[in-house]
């Protein structure tokens, strides 16, 4: 079996490595075990938030390995840049397996060459899937509940709240975290607390969503389209973007941002799975209309070709009634593709433009939002849920509204953004349908 290194340094550490690690560091808030004393017992309490207060110059390499010479790991992590000392061991994690599990604490010199040490550790070629964590100070909440191997629980409250943590390379000075504390008794006695990262909360992207009127300040000469199409056989991109450029009054087609051109159409029906002979009999007769056929309990799914959804449709709707005697109630699932388009427009001929387009999609069956794109200013933004404020990069909020707004209208909108590190990293607005609180779905009384 093999074990990935994050779940190495976990498991070392719950099973005594825990303590290994105090005395090379001497972590505080904790006591060293006495021989003559009860054995040694941990509990962890999951999902525990803590904030860094110190990073360490030391750092936890662990790995697998196939080299049971010791030495030759140690050598190897010793050249890299700025170690100045290496205390490691080696545990077999997996007893029918020949790997070893490398687990060494590396003291170094300072952090000025930590991304240089920890590129060195990804790169050594003796330790198979090495990882590198840091040791840090981390303040916790005191009163914890914990559970042991055998699922047992223990509520305890730490004498100290700073205690030592295992933090991913990321991880820095005052970022909020979340993780894993494994606390190791002897008796009553507490004789290792740590912290293990599971997840940076400082760096996790954090969404936002506020939905409010705002002023538009400007407004742009380019539509955004965002659609869908059921079926076009032997659809072209490039002819999509030539024919809306021939558009009178548009000057210019971003190409369209289709994911992928879904063409799988699906039959449902009792006892589908039956008619896969005869269906893929008819689609190797028919090859330019129909491709593969696959089945899924009672759902066919038919690959389409050059041929119209409609008489596709037909065709197969035909052929079973034929095999099976009898008219079939087939519920059909139609291929649906989305696409994504920006088109600008000339300034004089926007109106002339957007009518345009939209004569365009419905000769094509396309179902499209239209939107004319803008931006809004505004220095910066809260979360309505934390009441923290961001900065906007500057001061400015794209947005994309429905055509016929002019500057300065008021327009709802609903902010996206994402946090992260404190920092925006992504925002922009889309107009809202305002809610009529009066309106009803069905008669008043």
């Amino acid at each position: 079996m093999r074990v990935g290194a994050g779940i190495i340094i976990a498991l070392m550490l719950l099973s005594g490595a825990a303590v290994f690690l105090a005395s090379q560091s001497g972590n505080a808030g904790t006591d060293t075990p006495s021989p003559s004393s009860p054995d040694l017992q941990t509990f962890v309490a999951e999902n525990v938030a803590g904030r860094v207060t110190l990073v360490l110059p030391s750092a936890i390499v662990g790995g697998t390995t196939l080299i049971t010479d010791k030495s030759v790991l140690d050598e190897a992590v010793g050249s890299l840049p700025g170690v100045v000392s290496i205390e490691s061991q080696f545990t077999k994690l997996d007893p029918s397996s020949s790997e070893l599990t490398y687990l060494a604490n590396v003291s170094l010199s300072g952090l000025d060459e930590k991304d240089a040490f920890v590129e060195g550790v990804r790169s050594l070629s003796v330790l198979d899937a090495p990882e590198v964590y840091f040791q840090a100070s981390v303040s916790v909440p005191p009163a914890l509940t914990g559970f042991d191997s055998s699922n047992n629980e223990k509520s305890f409250t730490l004498s100290q709240t700073i205690i030592q943590g295992i933090v991913s390379p990321q991880t820095e000075e005052s970022h909020d975290v979340e993780g894993a504390v494994s606390v190791t008794f002897q008796g009553e006695l507490i004789v290792s607390a740590y912290l293990i990262e599971t997840q940076n909360v400082s760096l996790t992207p954090q969404p936002i969503s506020i939905t409010q009127g705002y002023s538009l300040s400007a407004l742009q000469d380019r539509f955004s389209v965002a659609g869908t199409w059921t079926y076009i056989p032997s659809f072209d991109a490039d002819a999509f973007q030539e024919s809306l450029s021939s558009i009178t009054g548009v000057v210019g087609v971003d190409p369209p941002i289709i994911p992928y051109v879904d063409t799988l159409l699906s039959l449902q029906f009792g006892d589908a799975n039956s008619f896969v002979d005869d269906l893929n009999a008819y689609a190797e007769m028919h090859p330019l209309q129909f491709g593969s056929v696959s089945a899924y309990g009672d759902t066919l799914n038919v690959e389409l070709g050059d041929i119209a959804l409609e008489q596709a449709k037909m065709d197969l709707q035909t052929l079973i009634d034929s095999s099976a005697s009898t008219n079939v109630a087939i519920v059909f699932q139609e291929p649906l593709t989305q696409f994504l388009v920006d088109v600008n427009v000339s300034s004089t001929g926007t109106s002339e433009a957007l009518a345009g387009l939209e004569s365009f999609f419905i000769s094509q069956d396309m179902e499209v939002d239209i939107y004319q794109n803008g931006h809004i200013l505004l220095d910066s933004i809260m979360d309505p849920d934390t009441n923290q404020s961001f900065a906007v990069p500057n001061g400015l909020i794209p947005v994309v509204v429905k055509p016929g707004h002019g500057a300065g209208d008021t327009v709802l909108l609903q902010i996206s953004a994402v946090v992260q590190g404190g920092i925006l990293t992504y925002i922009n607005g889309v107009e809202m349908t305002p809610v009529d609180p009066f309106a009803s779905d069905g008669p008043q009384v």
